[in-house]
C-alpha cells in the first residue's frame, strides 16, 4: 500500500517535472523570454504575498493540495517561486545548452531522489548525520540527472556535474536558511561547474 507521504511527494513531484519540462521545452524553442520570466516571478511575489492573508481560489487550494506544511504559511508556493527564479537565472546568465541541461538535472535528479528515496531508501545519508536523504535517492537522482541533461550535453559532462551536484543536495543546505532552496541552488550550481569543464577544456 502506497503511504499518505509517498502520495504528497509524488504529486508534488509531477509538478516539478511538469514545471521543468514546459521551461525546458519553451525555451529551448525560444518561446518564452527573459522578460515574461521576469514578469511571472512578479505575479508569484504578488500572489505569495496576498495569499499568506487571503483565500484565493484556484490557486490556495493547489496550495492546500501540494505546499508542504512548515512553508504553507510563511512562504507559500516557495519551491515553486524558487524553481523559475533558478531556471531564470541560469538562463540568463549561461550558454542555452548548459542551462537547459542544468534545469533538466534539478527536475529529474531532484524529483527521482526523494521518490526512490522513498520507495527503495534503506541507507542514511552516510556523509550528514541526522539526515532524511538516503544513499539509494541520490544514486536513482544522479543518474536520472545524467541521463537527462545529455540531451544537451555529453555523457561525461553530465555525469560528473549530477554527481557532485546531488551529492551537495544531500546535504540539505536548504534547511540553513528559507531563503535558500534546492530549486535556486541546483540549476546554478549545475551551470557553473558545467561550465567550468567547457572553459577547461578549451
Amino acid at each position: 500500500m502506497v503511504s499518505k507521504k509517498l502520495r504528497f511527494e509524488l504529486k508534488r513531484k509531477i509538478i516539478h517535472i511538469i514545471l521543468g519540462l514546459a521551461l525546458t521545452t519553451l525555451l529551448y524553442n525560444d518561446l518564452l523570454s527573459t522578460t515574461a520570466l521576469i514578469l511571472g516571478l512578479i505575479c508569484g511575489i504578488l500572489l505569495i504575498l496576498i495569499t499568506k492573508y487571503a483565500h484565493i481560489p484556484l490557486f490556495s487550494h493547489a496550495l492546500d493540495q501540494f505546499e508542504r506544511t512548515e512553508y504553507r504559511k510563511d512562504f507559500p508556493g516557495k519551491g515553486t517561486f524558487f524553481f523559475v527564479l533558478g531556471s531564470s537565472l541560469t538562463i540568463t546568465i549561461f550558454p542555452k545548452e548548459i542551462a537547459l541541461a542544468s534545469i533538466l538535472i534539478l527536475t529529474f535528479g531532484d524529483s527521482m531522489s526523494a521518490v526512490f528515496g522513498l520507495i527503495i531508501g534503506k541507507t542514511r545519508n552516510p556523509w550528514r548525520e541526522k539526515s532524511k536523504k538516503t544513499l539509494e535517492g541520490t544514486l536513482a537522482g544522479i543518474v536520472c540527472a545524467t541521463i537527462t541533461a545529455t540531451i544537451f550535453i555529453p555523457l561525461l559532462h553530465a555525469a560528473f556535474a549530477s554527481t557532485l551536484v546531488m551529492t551537495l543536495e544531500s546535504l540539505d543546505l536548504q534547511k540553513k536558511s528559507i531563503f535558500l532552496d534546492d530549486n535556486l541552488l541546483i540549476p546554478i550550481l549545475s551551470a557553473v561547474i558545467l561550465q567550468s569543464i567547457v572553459l577547461y577544456l578549451a
